[in-house]
């Protein structure tokens, strides 16, 4: 992905995967809201014809935060970033 480096401590957008286990994963990062659709819709139609689908969203993190959820596979955290004034999801 294109754009300006973002240093840690700043905010940007990821993808969250919510999985209908309701576990979820963040999935990618950027600077740039809008660079992140194509991404979503790659995502989704990767995971179209599984049993399990799960449901997108972009929302705000800091990139230091993304990184360390990163570490933590089938998060159930009722504290981490949901939500997204443009939200995405899943058909």
């Amino acid at each position: 992905m294109g754009g300006r480096r973002i240093e840690p401590w700043e905010a940007g957008f990821a993808v969250r995967r919510d999985w209908p286990d309701r576990t979820h994963e963040f999935v990618r990062f950027g600077a740039i809201e809008a660079d992140l659709a194509g991404f979503v819709e790659a995502d989704r139609a990767y995971w179209r014809n599984g049993p399990w689908r799960p449901a997108h969203e972009v929302v705000v993190i800091s990139q230091r935060d993304f990184d360390l959820h990163r570490r933590r596979p089938d998060c159930r955290a009722p504290d981490c970033p949901t939500g997204s004034h443009v939200p995405v999801v899943s058909p």
